[in-house]
């Protein structure tokens, strides 16, 4: 039985980076007995802390005021759901994760418009985002002012927007999206669009995504964008009218190769 005197404490840390492996790590947490409950990263056994900044040890009552207290280059990790909105801005290189996929019901956004400071490298990683109020016009996550942004790994639920680019202020410059679900786009509107509001973004990597349950569109592409890649994604119509991806405003983009780079149900077809 391990016992932690605080959040700080690591049960089980495994030096070698990996050595020991996750099934490793795995089996010691399912064959013993931790206090306060145990949460499993890549290399440690460490308590489960609701909102933790990795770097220093420190632990927050929410998300918000472990990322206004960040330093640049730093890491936290969220292990509980919560119920609010999150804004990530004046810092560089921060890591948000989830742990156990925690849900946020609310709205994120990378980057302030009113801050050309912004929020460059960031990773948003590993968490379930839900519409707070799917009757009303929301973004799920914007991004604006920021550069070199990675979304991973994360399930978005609802919004009109999933992700919104070039909503107010500077649009950001090389975004990845990559490995993960979109889920209903539109909430209860007429309109959902996962990926969207991409004016003059440069350097668009979506990436090995599933789109399922989309009213309008998977992908919108706006006027300015490019350095477009959309492959190894997964989409799904909700009806004839939806869009894989969007181009109407004629952006430079060759959908035949988009086309063969991806999956379609039904099959997707080039207007």
């Amino acid at each position: 039985t391990f016992v932690a005197s605080d959040a700080t404490d690591a049960y089980v840390r495994d030096e070698g980076d990996d050595i020991a492996g996750d099934d490793v790590l795995t089996a010691i947490r399912d064959e013993n007995a931790f206090v306060p409950t145990v949460v499993r990263t890549d290399t440690e056994l460490i308590p489960d802390a609701d909102i933790l900044n990795t770097d220093r040890d420190i632990s927050y009552d929410t998300i918000q005021d472990a990322v206004d207290d960040a330093e640049d280059g730093e890491t936290i990790e969220v292990g509980t759901d919560t119920e609010e909105d999150v804004t990530i801005d004046d810092v560089e290189g921060l890591t948000l994760e989830g742990i156990n996929d925690p849900v946020i019901e609310g709205e994120i956004r990378i980057g302030d418009p009113s801050d050309a400071d912004g929020a460059d490298e960031t990773t948003l990683r590993g968490f379930v985002i839900e519409d707070p109020d799917p009757a009303e016009t929301t973004r799920g996550l914007g991004i604006t002012e920021s550069d070199d942004v990675i979304v991973e790994f994360n399930q978005f639920d609802g919004f009109t927007t999933q992700i919104s680019m070039d909503f107010a202020g500077a649009a950001p410059q090389d975004v990845t999206i990559r490995d993960n679900e979109f889920r209903d786009a539109g909430g209860e509107s007429d309109t959902g669009v996962a990926i969207g509001s991409t004016e003059d973004v440069v350097g668009l990597d979506v990436v090995n995504n599933e789109f399922d349950g989309m009213i309008t569109a998977g992908v919108d592409l706006g006027p300015g964008a490019d350095d477009v890649v959309i492959n190894g994604n997964d989409f799904s119509a909700t009806d004839e009218t939806t869009r894989y991806v969007e181009d109407f405003r004629e952006v430079l983009i060759d959908l035949d190769a988009i086309a063969e780079a991806n999956t379609f149900d039904p099959a997707g077809v080039d207007e």
